[in-house]
Parts: C-alpha cells; sequence; structure tokens
C-alpha cells in the first residue's frame, strides 16, 4: 500500500512566502500580498492532504476534480488532459 504523502501547511505557507520577494514600498500592500499568498499557499496544502488521503482510500477522481478547478482560476497553465 502507496504511503500518505503530508505537507505541514503552516510550514508550507512560510516557506512560499519566504521565497517570494516583495513588490514596492509601500508596506500594507506588502503585507497584504503577503498575507493573501501565506492564506492561499496553506489552503492548497490542506486540500492536497485531503486528496492525498482520499485517494489512497479509493477516490481516484478527486485529484482531476482538483485540477479542473484549479486551471478554472487561471493559476497556473495546465498541458495535460485531465480524465485520461
Amino acid at each position: 500500500m502507496p504511503q500518505q504523502m503530508e505537507i505541514d501547511p503552516r510550514r508550507f505557507a512560510e516557506l512560499i512566502i519566504q521565497s517570494q520577494p516583495s513588490h514596492g514600498n509601500d508596506p500594507e500592500k506588502i503585507v497584504k500580498e503577503k498575507l493573501t499568498l501565506y492564506l492561499v499557499a496553506e489552503m492548497l496544502a490542506e486540500k492536497f492532504n485531503e486528496l492525498e488521503a482520499q485517494m489512497l482510500h479509493g477516490d481516484p477522481s478527486s485529484f482531476d476534480n482538483l485540477l479542473m478547478k484549479i486551471d478554472k482560476l487561471k493559476i497556473f497553465n495546465l498541458d495535460r488532459n485531465i480524465g485520461e
């Protein structure tokens, strides 16, 4: 049986915001950008953990559904055909 991979959402979000440079000189704008990035990264890590657990327990369609939702957000350009 495959071993479940789990991402620590808080640690992941911290690493993401540390890896991204700040843009501009307005402290409030910088904080808002970092907070948004942190919250999105944490949410995506939590979603990944949920889907990883579902896939290990027999629901492979959940991952394809997540990819379709991400593709609709137009954050990433997914070059693969979903559902194949």
